[in-house]
């Protein structure tokens, strides 16, 4: 898993959407897929990890 390589882990899933967060840099990222792909991905404060 890509992301994974990048030092992000799992918080928590809603439906097709993850939040992963980085405890590192502190980065949240909220990734939505669709068809297996990743159809969308946001940064958000770390707080809404």
């Amino acid at each position: 898993m890509g992301i994974q390589n990048l030092g992000y882990e799992l918080i928590r899933t809603e439906g097709l959407t993850a939040f992963w967060f980085n405890r590192d840099t502190g980065a949240c990222a909220r990734i939505t897929t669709s068809d297996g792909r990743y159809s969308d991905v946001t940064m958000l404060p770390a707080e809404d990890c």
